[in-house]
């Protein structure tokens, strides 16, 4: 007798519609609704399974609706959090704003170039040179051209988002929608924290959209990661206090992500990101439950530019280190993902290491399965009491560029062969590894991960300053 989807059980129709939700467009689920009641209620709960939150007044009123309503307050497990912002310093002046918008457009030229959009960069050339003329303190707007209109007209409109943006984030009056509203997501496993910006995105069209007025108004328009711009970032003032904010709120629920994610760029002085003691135990007490943590802190170049001084003294990254040590401060964890992005910038040393970072000795517990280390500096002995708590359970280990003081000449095949001591090791990758008398050379990461997988007995790296020299 042939079975056919209807005579599937609820539980295995909810999972082929599972796989239907994550590989397939977002209106399939929404025409297998249509096919029946019982195809209806089961595939409802995949319909809508993670919200964006942005900082306007909009955004958090759509939460709330969602929030409220009867099936999706069930189905959402993964809520974005969008914390880039709109500046406060571009909204107070139109110079800044016009230089911040044509020197980003400047920046550009070059990418438009070598993408192969030659018809758009008259136009941007063009709009770009109008733009900053508009910096001038001669400039007048009564004989303003038509692209200088358009800026004029998106500063407007700018400066009003920005003021409804600090409507709402003025007395907290964020925390009294978001908190009540999250307590409603009874699917809520997934919280993501990252100050994404629209500029991140640019395919094809959005290129070729660039040049028209739509284009240079949305550009206009769009919000600011943490880091600011080439113009702002000395000086905006990005608002870093959401996330002690968050957490201090979040502690008082019972409201513990299963997994917690911050992404966000570096702001030009993380001495902005100082905490007190409690704000800190605060992000310790919500997370006390969670698996699975990832902190990413990236662009570490304050301007965008390798070629200024762009040295974080050890004050400063100390800032960083009290952070990420509530942040991992968590036993339960089986997965840790730290990212450095770029850090140190350049030929910069870099002025802490993994000790200073990680809370020893809770993120080695046994229950730790999975390690993802970026651009994270470390030391030989650091490495050997990382290998000593997990030689036996660490089943997956990435470390991509990291960087290995070595203050008495330790190298990487030292750290090779310390790495080689892990048991259970099913995935290894050591990637674009720096210091440790590496200089400029690149070895091989294939046989750097049969050698610590010991799938072969020599160490790859034996003598290879020597080789180089």
């Amino acid at each position: 007798m042939s079975i056919t989807f209807q005579d599937l059980p609820n539980e295995l129709l909810g999972y082929c519609f599972s796989y239907l939700a994550k590989y397939s467009a977002h209106k399939d689920i929404q025409s297998v609704r249509l096919v029946s009641k019982r195809f209806h209620d089961v595939s409802s709960s995949f319909l809508l399974t993670q919200v964006e939150l942005r900082l306007t007044k909009q955004s958090f009123q759509e939460l709330e609706s969602i929030a409220s309503h009867a099936i999706f307050s069930k189905t959402v497990r993964r809520l974005l959090f969008n914390v880039s912002y709109y500046d406060g310093m571009l909204a107070d002046s139109f110079q800044d704003f016009a230089e911040h918008n044509g020197t980003e457009l400047e920046i550009l030229l070059e990418d438009l170039e070598r993408g192969g959009f030659s018809e758009q960069l008259d136009t941007v050339q063009t709009v770009c040179d109008e733009w900053l003329e508009a910096t001038n303190e001669d400039y007048n707007h009564e004989k303003a051209t038509r692209y200088q209109q358009i800026l004029a007209k998106a500063h407007t409109e700018y400066t009003e988002l920005y003021k409804s943006q600090q409507n709402l984030l003025d007395g907290a009056n964020w925390l009294s929608a978001l908190v009540p509203a999250l307590k409603k997501l009874s699917a809520l496993k997934i919280i993501v924290m990252k100050d994404s910006t629209e500029r991140l995105a640019m395919p094809g069209r959005w290129w070729k959209a660039l040049a028209t007025d739509e284009g240079l108004t949305s550009r206009c328009l769009a919000t600011s990661e943490w880091k600011g711009s080439f113009h702002t970032a000395i000086s905006t003032q990005p608002p870093v206090h959401i996330i002690p904010d968050l957490f201090m709120a979040l502690e008082k629920t019972t409201i513990r992500p299963y997994h917690f994610e911050i992404n966000v760029t570096v702001p030009s002085d993380l001495r902005s990101l100082r905490m007190s003691t409690e704000q800190l135990q605060a992000i310790s007490t919500t997370l006390s439950a969670s698996k699975k943590l990832y902190f990413s802190a990236r662009e570490w170049a304050r301007r965008g530019s390798l070629a200024e001084n762009n040295d974080r003294p050890r004050d400063e990254m100390a800032v960083l280190a009290a952070l990420t040590n509530s942040f991992y401060h968590n036993p339960q964890i089986t997965e840790l993902h730290l990212s450095l992005d770029n850090y140190p910038c350049f030929l910069e040393i870099p002025t802490l290491s993994l000790v200073d970072l990680l809370p020893s000795p809770v993120p080695f517990s046994p229950k730790l399965r999975r390690m993802y280390l970026r651009n994270v500096p470390m030391t030989i002995a650091e490495l050997e009491v990382l290998v000593e708590h997990l030689r036996p359970t660490l089943v997956w280990l990435v470390f991509y560029s990291p960087y290995l003081h070595a203050p008495n000449d330790e190298s990487w095949e030292q750290a090779l062969n310390v790495l080689r001591k892990f048991e259970a090791l099913e995935h290894f990758e050591l990637k674009v590894p720096a210091g440790g008398g590496l200089g400029d050379g690149l070895p091989d990461e294939e046989l750097c991960r049969k050698f610590v997988m010991r799938e072969s007995n020599e160490n790859p790296l034996v003598g290879w300053g020597l080789q180089r020299g």
